[in-house]
């Protein structure tokens, strides 16, 4: 089965991490109490997430909807209630 874009850019975007020797965390399930706790802490910089549930946790520094191809919002990255167009 071929993964889908959403699981292809999370893919990238961790080995891009890697190379830069930025630590990370990643959970392979729910997490949001978890996330908002060590964001709200300031423990962690950025939270990556699916959807946007973490801004009714008090997440400050969010970026959510990480999709391409396909989707009405595709290249669209939502950081803070900014919008970055990523398909170039």
């Amino acid at each position: 089965k071929r993964p889908t874009i959403q699981q292809q850019l999370t893919k990238e975007l961790l080995e891009e991490f890697r190379r830069r020797k930025y630590p990370f965390i990643q959970s392979p399930y729910e997490a949001d109490g978890q996330l908002a706790y060590l964001a709200n802490r300031r423990l962690v910089d950025l939270v990556i997430t699916e959807d946007s549930d973490l801004i009714a946790l008090g997440v400050g520094t969010l970026v959510y909807r990480l999709r391409g191809g396909g989707s009405d919002d595709d290249g669209i990255l939502e950081a803070n209630n900014h919008h970055y167009n990523t398909s170039n």
